[in-house]
């Protein structure tokens, strides 16, 4: 089934964190949540922008609960406010002990999203000390084109429960990409034709299988649907570090686009 997205959205993933004055560190953009850093900020319209970052010194009550509120703000290359996100207060119990917590802000780029350079602040305020401290993160956004978009692992098929590419052998895994900016037959149903392939290398950089696995975006779209996702399955056979690939190719239009992120394999003993 597929879902109407809202224009921006903002998602915060609380841990914990204790003491007095609040600072924001480790500022990070990432592939999916929990995902690994990205080596840029330009994205295509119809991507997930996913902004990390660590809070430090929230402060907790006597039951080991802090309460936070996180608020976010867009504002384009002339500093014009594009669009507020109203504070919302999360509460956080602080089962592990320690000072540190990783949250999360993501802002969906739609399809028709004009390209330029634009500008996310994210305002974190501790409730209880009612000190506040904000992040701004810098964003290209490209104009549209075909491309790989909103890359991540889940723990199932459907893609609603994001995890790390870090996980223990035996485990499986779902890599989501969706396709963008594709070119559809001028005549019948007017589809896509795209085809996938993804390839895992290992450490030293060999393919850990004879052929990359294929995909396809070909039947079942919308007419009016210009953002398609597309899965790859996930077995955990081997402990190490490799790097995933997926290359994706337009038959209609002859454009290619691929993404790359690392996955790491570890054992419980």
């Amino acid at each position: 089934m597929w879902k109407t997205v809202a224009l921006l959205a903002l998602a915060v993933w609380p841990a914990v964190a204790q003491g007095q004055n609040l600072t924001i560190a480790n500022q990070r953009l990432t592939f999916g949540y929990f995902g690994p850093k990205r080596a840029d900020a330009k994205y295509l319209p119809g991507d997930l922008v996913i902004l990390a970052y660590d809070l430090k010194n929230v402060t907790f009550d006597k039951d080991g609960t802090a309460t936070f509120a996180v608020g976010m703000e867009v504002t384009d290359a002339a500093g014009k406010s594009l669009y507020k996100q109203p504070p919302r207060t999360a509460p956080s119990r602080n089962y592990l002990g320690g000072n540190s917590l990783t949250s999360v802000a993501s802002l969906y780029i739609p399809p028709s999203f004009a390209p330029g350079n634009y500008t996310l602040t994210v305002t974190v305020e501790d409730k209880a000390t009612k000190r506040s401290q904000s992040i701004k993160q810098p964003v290209q956004v490209l104009p549209a084109d075909f491309g790989l978009v909103m890359v991540g692992t889940s723990l199932d098929p459907d893609g609603k429960l994001p995890i790390a590419p870090v996980a223990t052998l035996g485990e499986s895994l779902y890599l989501n990409v969706s396709v963008t900016g594709f070119a559809r037959e001028k005549t019948g149903e007017k589809l896509p034709h795209v085809t996938l392939s993804m390839r895992i290398l290992d450490e030293n950089g060999k393919a850990t299988m004879p052929q990359p696995i294929p995909g396809k975006v070909r039947e079942d779209v919308p007419p009016e649907l210009r953002v398609v996702p597309a899965q790859f399955p996930l077995t955990l056979n081997r402990v190490g570090r490799f790097t995933v690939e997926v290359t994706a190719k337009c038959e209609l239009c002859g454009k290619t686009a691929k993404t790359s992120f690392p996955l790491k394999v570890v054992s419980v003993d």
